[in-house]
């Protein structure tokens, strides 16, 4: 259908509104709350940033006082929780073996003793691996004390709480790279004694132990 002709000049009525209608009006966005509510964006952002950053770096000092909960309260579920269980024994077992052999190289002249020696260590460092990897043998290790003691019949004493706390406060601390991280406890005469954690994830757990010298 065509549209309607209109003579020169004439111009079509306005369409009819209801009484109190007028047209709605948009009024342009203020500036400064426009900047404020970015600026509020960018802050938030900000901070869950820097909040998951900080948590990220916290925890292999968190896996460090778990293990130490769980070594004051003699918990072996909670401390093999925070142990790769076969890389620790691993670790613990060949430390051990290659410190008895040094000492009983020059013992053992003979291929026959040297053989029987080698069997007797295996031995030592499998019982020494498996002491290290309980709470009483780590809180023997925190504390200064060899890992093949008597272990068995040890109980936790208010002195040996007080000497892990010890320990704790004067240890030191660092990230060695982005997925290796140590804990150093002095002991006496230089004897210190080493944790080593590793990252799997988000999650640290105890590797390997840096026995003393003994």
């Amino acid at each position: 259908m065509p549209p309607p002709q209109y003579p020169p000049g004439y111009r079509p009525p306005a369409p009819r509104q209801a009484p109190g209608y007028s047209a709605p009006r948009y009024a342009a966005p203020d500036p400064r709350r426009v900047l404020l509510v970015r600026l509020f964006v960018a802050l938030a952002a900000l901070l869950l940033l820097a909040g998951f950053a900080a948590w990220i770096y916290a925890q292999p000092y968190l896996t460090l006082l778990r293990i130490k909960d769980a070594v004051e309260r003699t918990d072996e579920a909670k401390l093999a929780r925070e142990m790769d269980l076969p890389s620790l024994r691993q670790n613990i077992r060949e430390q051990v073996q290659q410190r008895i052999n040094e000492k009983t190289s020059k013992s053992f002249t003979a291929k026959a003793l040297a053989a029987a020696g080698n069997y007797l260590t295996g031995g030592l460092a499998d019982r020494a691996a498996e002491l290290v990897c309980t709470p009483l043998g780590l809180r023997r290790l925190m504390i200064g004390r060899l890992v093949l003691e008597d272990l068995e019949a040890s109980q936790m004493e208010a002195e040996e709480r007080t000497a892990v706390q010890q320990r704790f406060n004067s240890a030191t601390f660092r990230y060695e790279t982005s997925s290796r991280f140590s804990a150093t406890f002095r002991g006496a005469g230089g004897l210190d004694t080493g944790l080593i954690l590793t990252r799997d994830g988000f999650h640290w757990r105890l590797t390997s132990v840096i026995l003393p010298p003994w």
